[in-house]
């Protein structure tokens, strides 16, 4: 071999280690362009599940909330029925206490009846249940029934100036309205205003 085709080839050589180089940089530099890529895609996908997972979470806490509250509902008006019923009782042991009082014959039963009432009384109030005060208050639909309208001077429109039967709440839910007679203005002090 000649110097000269030493050379060529030493050159060769070179730019062939040279362009082996460059393409292995070029290899590295796309797969290291690859890989933050994938990872971007597997952070991201991470990211994703963790969304999921908060929402189930609050999801299910909401769940959770909801079904403790219907808990404590069914629980707090489980017994609405029984003390509907025990409300009529109530109201004729009431009407039969009025009705003694107009007679004397009949004490020991009047004080018999009186307490029988007074036990059963206490046993509602034990289980939250409550009277609905209506007399003299305004005619509030949630709370009272009206069943008729008596004109009155004497009571702003829509005072509730007479109570037919009582009503009664558990808690905070009316379980019977108070039926009323409310009152009304004449239809001269309408015409007046």
């Amino acid at each position: 071999m000649t110097k000269e085709n030493k050379k060529d080839n030493n050159e060769k050589i070179k730019d062939n280690t040279t362009k082996t180089t460059e393409k292995n940089t070029e290899d590295k530099t796309k797969t290291t362009t690859k890989e933050p890529t994938e990872l971007e895609k597997q952070t991201k996908k991470v990211q994703e599940y963790e969304n999921t997972l908060k929402r189930l979470q609050a999801e299910f806490d909401n769940y959770r909330k909801r079904t403790e509250k219907e808990k404590i509902d069914s629980i707090t008006y489980a017994n609405e029925k029984i003390i509907i019923s025990l409300l009529d009782i109530l109201d004729n042991f009431e009407r039969a206490m009025d009705e003694m009082k107009k007679t004397e014959e009949t004490e020991k039963l009047k004080t018999g009846v009186e307490l029988i009432f007074k036990q059963l009384y206490q046993l509602l109030k034990t289980q939250g249940v409550q009277k609905i005060e209506a007399i003299e208050q305004q005619f509030d639909p949630k709370k009272h029934e009206a069943l008729m309208q008596i004109v009155s001077d004497k009571h702003k429109e829509d005072t509730v100036i007479q109570v037919m039967q009582k009503g009664y709440m558990i808690k905070e839910k009316v379980i019977r309205p108070t039926k009323v007679a409310v009152s009304k203005k004449s239809d001269n002090d309408k015409k007046g205003d």
